[in-house]
């Protein structure tokens, strides 16, 4: 039902833009002509070719180039051609002006079309490449936790009589701590399978950007209690078009990254502000920061996590901040983390219009 209804509004605007620059194209030619004696059909039939061209960049396929073109010769054949209000396709009625017209515009209609299906082409291409590294990556990333989980559980259940209280522990940690990530790597995957998919999935709608910001502390704060989270927000409220759960997802990574290597941080602190008509959110934390080799490659999952794993046995930090960037790119914002003054702060825009 959704589908047949976006369908029939794409028709009526495609229906709405050769009407609109049709009658556009007449006004201009009639102006012309009382203004200035300027009788040449053929000029006329250039600013229809004008008219086509345009149709074809702005609506879709092509069909409405096609349709364009054809409903534009006959105007100017039937309007601009003498004699008036008629149609003439005799030699004299410059039936091969009518002819030629609609041949260039109806090739105009195709290249336009063509580049922008290219352009789409390409569009989607990077799209899933994205996407297919990052569940790629994630999917490789996704062993590990399910090996230490089955050597925690085997050992414990195996040496049960054995161990002592706090070796106990220490596994059931373990197993807490590899479980936790499992459930952050299948987030991020149910998260990459709406990236990159089309509209239909992602779908923005104007939002309160304060609540959208609550709903995520609090679930955060029921997770990680320990960890004090504060915000810094504007007077007004700020309503900004978003997909709520993608960009909950964003905040959810940056918090939870926060959390697992920032190193002994007990405060997060989320800011919002408005800039340039832009919505700024930043994730602040009060960690160690980020180390200056890593700054160059933090929305790069692979050769992020093969530096940070190298310097410090950890991982599964790249997966989380390339997605958030490609989630704030298709909301057509941007993405940088820095050092702040207390630790380290990912910042991101997105367009409130």
């Amino acid at each position: 039902m959704k589908r047949t209804k976006n369908r029939l509004l794409r028709v009526v605007k495609n229906i709405l833009i050769i009407i609109g620059f049709h009658l556009l194209s007449t006004f201009v030619t009639i102006l012309i002509f009382s203004l200035a004696d300027w009788d040449d059909s053929s000029n006329a039939g250039m600013i229809f070719v004008l008219s086509v061209a345009l149709t074809a960049r702005f609506t879709d396929g092509y069909l409405w180039g096609i349709l364009s073109a054809c409903t534009g010769s006959i105007i100017v054949n039937w309007a601009f051609i003498n004699p008036f209000m008629k149609f003439d396709i005799t030699p004299q009625g410059y039936a091969l002006t009518f002819f030629v017209m609609l041949a260039v515009a109806m090739l105009i209609s195709m290249l336009t079309t063509q580049v922008k299906e290219d352009i789409e082409l390409k569009a989607t291409m990077r799209r899933e490449k994205l996407r297919s590294d990052l569940l790629r990556s994630v999917s490789h990333d996704i062993r590990t936790p399910l090996t230490a989980i089955s050597a925690a559980a085997g050992a414990y259940l195996d040496n049960a009589h054995k161990l002592d209280e706090t070796t106990k522990a220490e596994l059931v940690c373990d197993i807490k701590r590899e479980s936790d990530w499992l459930t952050r790597a299948f987030d991020n995957i149910l998260t990459i399978t709406r990236v990159g998919i089309g509209a239909e999935s992602f779908t923005k709608r104007p939002e309160v950007a304060e609540e959208v910001i609550g709903e995520v502390i609090g679930l955060f704060r029921k997770r990680c209690g320990d960890i004090s989270v504060t915000v810094d927000l504007p007077d007004d409220l700020v309503i900004v078009p978003m997909d709520a759960l993608l960009i909950e997802q964003v905040f959810k990574n940056l918090m939870e990254n926060a959390r697992d290597h920032g190193g002994c941080v007990t405060e997060i602190n989320i800011r919002l502000r408005v800039e340039n008509g832009m919505a700024v959110f930043s994730v602040e934390d009060n960690g160690k920061g980020i180390p200056p080799e890593l700054l160059g490659s933090l929305f790069n999952a692979e050769a992020l996590d093969r530096i940070k794993y190298k310097a410090d046995g950890t991982r599964g930090m790249g997966i989380g901040l390339e997605l958030c960037s490609s989630v704030v790119k298709l909301h057509g914002g941007t993405m940088r983390g820095y050092n702040g003054s207390n630790g380290a702060v990912f910042e991101f825009t997105l367009p409130m219009e």
